[in-house]
């Protein structure tokens, strides 16, 4: 198993953000105005969000600003996870505005809890990247890409190389590249009651982890239902025949 990625030496030179961090060393949060309606920000703290609508499209929830320099680095955690979800970086405004992430027309690169790596909105459309990310990954069999509720996914956005890393667990990172410089991260939620949060940056003291854990979602949503599961997950499958 690989180490952690390494502390980029760029960090915090050209536009003054760190890892997980907005300039002036302020930690990144999910704003209510950008994430879709059936997603709620855990209050306080704001670095955890939930499914709460039914579910009848994937919803998007987007962090920090569009830097054009430097490097960031974002560490999510799944909290809970019945159906799908994609963490990556897009270009902002996207299109369309909900649904799977996968299925944007717009320039967006990302990774899935089902194991599908991906690029957006090239002449091509989507561009699968599954099998040259396992190879950087150093793991071959299928679905190893896979994470789920507990795993930490790792995303490094460098813009001056013009490159996002993924690290899943502690697997070896895979890179995509070609990215915009002023891609910003988002979380693509698909059933009701998933979360996801964004940790401290590695090396933050374990309290600061431990205060944006989501040790109360929000009351009110349930649990999926089997039949709602069964169609998340039929979309999933079909992809994959």
């Amino acid at each position: 198993m690989a180490p952690p990625i390494p502390a980029h030496p760029r960090l915090q030179v050209a536009s003054g953000d760190a890892l997980g961090a907005a300039p002036g060393g302020q930690m990144d949060v999910f704003e209510d105005a950008e994430v879709c309606k059936d997603l709620e920000v855990v209050q306080p703290h704001r670095r955890t969000v939930v499914k709460t609508g039914r579910l009848e499209h994937g919803s998007f929830a987007l962090l920090s600003r569009a830097y054009s320099s430097g490097s960031s680095e974002w560490r999510f955690r799944l909290e809970r996870l019945s159906g799908i979800v994609f963490l990556g970086v897009l270009e902002d405004p996207h299109s369309p505005r909900d649904g799977l992430a996968r299925k944007l027309v717009t320039p967006a690169w990302m990774t899935s809890s089902y194991g599908y790596v991906c690029t957006t909105g090239g002449i091509r459309g989507q561009v699968a990247r599954t099998e040259v990310a396992k190879k950087e990954a150093g793991v071959l069999s299928p679905g190893a890409l896979k994470f789920g509720a507990g795993d930490v996914v790792t995303v490094r956005l460098d813009r001056e190389a013009r490159t996002v890393s993924f690290q899943i667990r502690d697997l070896n990172p895979f890179t995509l590249r070609n990215v915009s410089p002023r891609a910003r991260p988002f979380v693509n939620l698909a059933s009701r009651g998933d979360s996801v949060t964004i940790l401290g940056a590695p090396g933050a003291p374990v309290e600061l982890d431990d205060a944006y854990a989501p040790l109360a979602l929000p009351d009110g949503p349930q649990p999926c239902t089997e039949v709602e599961l069964e169609s998340i997950r039929a979309e999933a499958d079909a992809f994959w025949d």
